[in-house]
């Protein structure tokens, strides 16, 4: 387990669960948790995957979820 993502009340946050690799978001080390923001850039290790952060509301998506996912493991 790297990392893991909650929402507490109205917040979404992040927690670095990783003691050797750190989980970056827009390039910075997190170094417990970090509240984060729509746009926000999540990485996992200095050269591991990224992705990013999008809150829009429901069902406003131009992208399928199989698109998404096809976006992330390439």
């Amino acid at each position: 387990r790297h990392a893991a993502i909650e929402k507490k009340k109205e917040e979404i946050v992040i927690k670095n669960l990783s003691e050797t690799n750190p989980t970056l978001i827009n390039g910075r080390p997190v170094q417990k948790q970090w509240y984060l923001n729509n746009g926000d850039e999540i990485q996992f290790s200095l050269e591991g995957p990224k992705m990013r952060f999008n809150v829009s509301a429901t069902g406003t998506a131009k992208m399928s979820t199989k698109q998404k996912t096809a976006l992330i493991v390439q």
